[in-house]
Parts: structure tokens; sequence; C-alpha cells
């Protein structure tokens, strides 16, 4: 049996959890907090493929870009279009020569994106930059290629402020080496300006963002570490941070007008950290630290770094020297980037990196890379329930028509109030088919609720092995948990036995509250918010909204109720800001629940 949801808390545990596709999950000392594994998903053709950047789409789903090969150094651009559980959409691969890849992909304010990335030029002037403006639907609506006949690669780009595309990267020297280099081009991805940057050795730029004053922000290693120039290229200061062996792969602009970075610092004894650093508008730093997983891990480099809604950051790249491989590196810390929680991922023997983390909508977080040769996508979710399986013995063989039993439990492990939905199915050879649904489940604060639960197996079922799944959040838009377990179909039909995957029991049947309860979420709220309540036993119920004057403004219910979870919305809009109170009476019992609504 699997789980999801692994909660260590400050404690030390190592737990192996296997995802769908085999990705294995080693928790460190650092604390999960309340984040779930949602889901992974890897995508290519028959040919190896990576991830490099990937974006939210409007519709709550992704677009991942990054390169497929097929053989030798060749390889495309390869987009990937998918919905919110990582299930793809679509696929593209755009390149006409030797070698096509894409590094980033940012939206435009048309609602279109645009892709950086690179091009080898077949008719002499070798490797160019590559500027992709894509429809939504993935379709090419321009590209076009920047150099010379001196090699030059993009590493990061974005549209600029005032409507055209800045790119970052490095240009060869006349007498070898590579120098920084900004290419901006107009809306239509026509050169307006570019810049070159550097000294005497190597020089990389690895990343750029906008500034608010129409400047941009560079990062990378080299004759600076840390750059910041206006919007005609003119360097306004810089960060050299090179003496102390530190390289920088990803730059933020924060909201308060500073900056963040992330890369690696050399250590001595032939170790790399992950290092991140922190500095106002003017390029003072105002703290900066080194991370790693672990003594047993000889490097770390993270690789993109993003500010978060509470205001701290995460950042995402890789470790090695665990198992001799590359795995997942996951750091989320505070606003003074004191780490709060992180992780490891990755599969024995075969590489596995990340190289960019993105918060998505949901308050969770989105992860591209690449694992065992394929592009990878990660999606991390806020814990809204927690659903777990426990069949009745184990392991499960079955004769066709036959059936098993197993407890269900949904959990909310949150301090508010939640309404949940379950819905359960099997997995077999891959797809996943849907038996059951069980909706808008109220459960209080650190409530639970249990079912014994009976799966007709039918007749018809083919041999072999099954996941027996089971999901709860929004059926609609996010899986928040998951829980499985296998059990195998073996042997001849049951004469006479079930013609069909029907169930008995349920968390819709038989889950009768303990005490009585009333709560509400969210709270506090802004309009309308839904107020759950439980009765242990059937009776009359009164549910009603009192001002901070104690005057009744609303009754939601006046009825008889039975036994078990119930939710009513209360829609506020009408009501002024304020404290007010929802009071519930059943037989001689009342119970208040206090409300805050702001506008």
């Amino acid at each position: 049996m699997s789980r999801s949801l692994i909660s260590c808390g400050a404690v030390k545990c190592v737990i192996i959890l296997f995802t769908a596709i085999g990705i294995v999950l080693f928790a460190t000392e650092s604390s999960w907090c309340d984040l779930d594994t949602l889901w992974t998903k890897c995508y290519g053709p028959n040919v190896s493929a990576s991830a490099s950047s990937v974006l939210q789409t409007g519709d709550s789903g992704y677009i991942m870009v990054g390169s497929t090969y097929f053989g030798g150094d060749n390889s495309d651009l390869y987009v990937v279009r998918s919905d919110a559980n990582g299930d793809s959409l679509w696929t593209r691969t755009y390149g006409y020569s030797a070698f096509e890849g894409a590094q980033s992909i940012s939206p435009t304010l048309d609602g279109k994106y645009i892709i950086v990335g690179n091009t080898y030029d077949t008719q002499g002037a070798g490797n160019n930059m590559w500027l992709v403006k894509m429809d939504v639907w993935g379709d090419t609506l321009w590209a076009k290629g920047y150099g010379s006949e001196s090699a030059e690669y993009a590493f990061d780009g974005q549209q600029t402020l005032d409507g055209g595309f800045i790119m970052g990267g490095i240009t060869s020297k006349p007498n070898d080496g590579y120098d920084w280099m900004l290419v901006k081009t107009d809306p239509n991805g026509n050169t307006t300006a570019n810049w070159t940057y550097g000294g005497s050795g190597n020089d990389y730029l690895q990343s750029i963002d906008n500034a608010s004053d129409g400047g941009y922000i560079l990062a990378g290693n080299g004759w600076a570490t840390l750059v910041k120039v206006d919007s005609i290229g003119a360097v306004i200061w810089s960060v050299d941070l090179s003496p102390n062996s530190v390289e920088l792969y990803s730059v933020q602009q924060t909201s308060d007008g500073g900056y963040i970075a992330v890369g690696s610092k050399s250590l001595p004894g032939y170790r790399i950290k992950c290092y991140m650093l922190k500095t106002d508008s003017t390029g003072t730093i105002q703290w900066s630290r080194a991370y790693g997983p672990g003594a047993q891990y000889d490097w770390s480099i993270a690789y993109s770094v993003q500010q978060t809604t509470d205001g701290g950051f995460i950042f995402a790249g890789f470790s090695g020297g665990a198992y001799d491989v590359d795995s997942v590196y996951i750091v989320k810390t505070d606003n003074a980037g004191v780490e709060e929680w992180s992780g490891i991922y990755g599969r024995p023997y075969l590489d596995a990196v990340a190289k960019c983390v993105r918060q998505t909508t949901d308050g969770g977080y989105i992860v591209a890379g690449y694992v065992d040769g394929d592009a990878w996508l990660l999606k991390f979710g806020v814990s809204c329930c927690d659903v777990n399986m426990t069949p009745d013995t184990y392991p499960i063989n079955i004769f066709p028509g036959g059936l098993f039993g197993l407890t269900g439990f949904i959990a909310n492990p949150t301090p508010d109030p939640m309404i949940t939905d379950v819905w359960v199915g099997v997995d077999y050879l891959n797809v996943f088919y849907q038996l059951y649904q069980f909706n808008n489940l109220g459960l209080n604060p650190s409530q639970f609720l249990s079912a014994h639960i009976v799966q007709h197996v039918p007749n018809y079922a083919p041999l072999g092995t099954y996941k027996y799944v089971a999901y709860c959040g929004d059926y609609q838009s996010n899986k928040c948990d998951s829980a499985f377990f296998n059990f195998t179909v073996v042997g001849g039909r049951i004469e006479g036995g079930y013609d069909a995957w029907t169930l008995e029991g349920g968390f819709d049947a038989g889950n009768t509250p303990n005490e009585y309860a009333v709560g509400s979420f969210p709270n506090p709220f802004n309009a309308s918010t839904t107020i759950t309540y439980a009765l242990p036993t059937a009776g009359n119920v009164n549910l009603e909204v009192y001002n901070l004057a104690g005057q009744k403004v609303a009754t939601l219910v006046n009825e008889y109720n039975e036994a078990g979870q119930h939710n009513v919305t209360w829609d506020a809009a009408n009501y002024s800001s304020g404290i007010y109170f929802c009071k519930l009476s059943a037989g001689e019992k009342v119970f208040t629940e206090r409300m805050t609504l702001l506008k």
C-alpha cells in the first residue's frame, strides 16, 4: 500500500514512496509541512527528452518546453500542453536543422507565448539564439534566429515592458571563451539592440528578469555574478561573487524591489552546495545562505527560484553523490532564507534534475525537468484533505466475479472546516477507470470519517494486477491527495458471480458523527462562506445567523435533518463587514460559530 502524503514533522525519517511512474521520494530531516505529492508525469516520443521551463495556463493546465533528442547531438524544440492533472492535450516539435531546443517559455501581452532557445544555422553561421512566438494551440506565429559567424547561445528571456523581447545568453570571443550577451527586439522579433559584457575569461549569462524601472537584472558567472542594467544596456551596478566560488543560474525581482538569485557555491573538499542570496534594489546583499540535503550528497545546484505568495522563496535543482546519481532537490524557505522544508526526489541509478519551479494558483507548485531520459513534471499541492485505505486482507488474490473488503478514511488535517469530494476507481494497464464518486463531504478541523466498503469484481474482469485508487479534493479541478493498493484477478470465473463493478457502503452511507459540531470556511470571508455542521442523531435543526448586536439577520436551515454531515452556503453580499455568529440549534443542544465578514 502507498500514500502520497508523508508528514515527517521535524524528526528524522527515511521514507520511500513509489508513484505511478516509479519515482522515489527520500524525505530528509527537514519538515514536509502540509505539502502533498499530487502527481508526476513523464513525456517524450520514442526518444529521450528534457524539460527546461513550465507555465500554468489560464485553465489551470500547464505548458512545458524543452528538447527532444533523436540521435547524436540532433534535437528539436519540444512543447507539451497538459490539463490540470498533467495529462497531455497536445505536443509539438519544431526544428529544421541539426539542433534546436528551448530554454524558457513566458506569456506575452497579447495572450500568446514566447519561447527562447537555440538553433543551428546550417548555412555556416553556427549556433544562434532563437526566438519563437507561438499561439495557445502550439502553432508558430514567427520564429527568428539571432547571431553572427560566432556561436551564440540563449539561456533565458521574456517580453519587456515596452512590448518587445529580451534574450540573455553568451557569444563566443574571437580568441576563445564567451562573453555575456543581451539581444533586444521589437514586438515582431526584429533586433533593436545587442550588448555584450565580459572580462578576459569565460563569462556565462544564465538568467534575466525585467526590473520595474524598465531595466534588467542579470545573473551568471565570470566577470560578474549579479548585474543591473538600464533599458539601454548600461551597467548601473554589479556584484562579483566569483572569488567566493559562486555561480548564479536564476534571478527574479522581489516584491520589495530587491532581487533573489540562486545557484551554487563551491566549498573545500570538492563539495558544492545550493546558494541563495537576497539583495536590495541597489545590489547590497541583505543575506545569503548555502543549502544541501545531507553529507551523503557531494554536490547540489539550484537552477530556478521564485518568490512565493507568503513572501518566502522556493528553489529547485539537483543534488548528487548518493547512489552515484543526480536527484531532484527542492527547498522552500521563509523571507529570510531560513529553510521551512525540503526534499529529494529520484530513482536509484537514474538521474533526475529539476530545471524550473513555479507556484500554481491553488497555492501548490509545479516542477519541470527530466528523469531517466524523459521530460518530467511534478505537481505539489497544499494539503486540503487526507485519504487512506486499508484492505481487510492483503495480499488480495480474487477470482473474476468475487469481492474484497476495505476500510476507507477521509480526514481534514487543517485548522479550518472543509468540504471535499472522494472518488475511487481501478487502474489497469495504466488506464484509470472511475467507479464511484462521493460528493461534498463536510469535515470539521481534525475530523475524520471512516467507512467499510465491499468492492465487487465483475466476472468479465481480465486477469492481471490492478490498482484500487482513491482520490480526494475538488472533483472538477484538483486532486488533493490519493491512496492505492494492488489486487490481482486470478483463476477462472465464479459461476453466478458479480457482473459489474458494484460497491456496497461508502462515505455517503453509515458515517454518523460522534458529536455535534459547527464550523465555517473560509473564515474570515468575503461575500460568502460555507457553514458545515455535524449531527450524531436525526432531528429538527435550526441554523441562524446573528450580528454583533444580537439581531438575527438570516435563517439558513429550519427543518428535519438526518444524522450525518451537512453544509449550507451563506451569501452575505448584501451585508456589511463585521462580526457575525451562526447558531445551530438541534433538540436541546445549541452551538455557535464566530464568523468575520471582510469587504
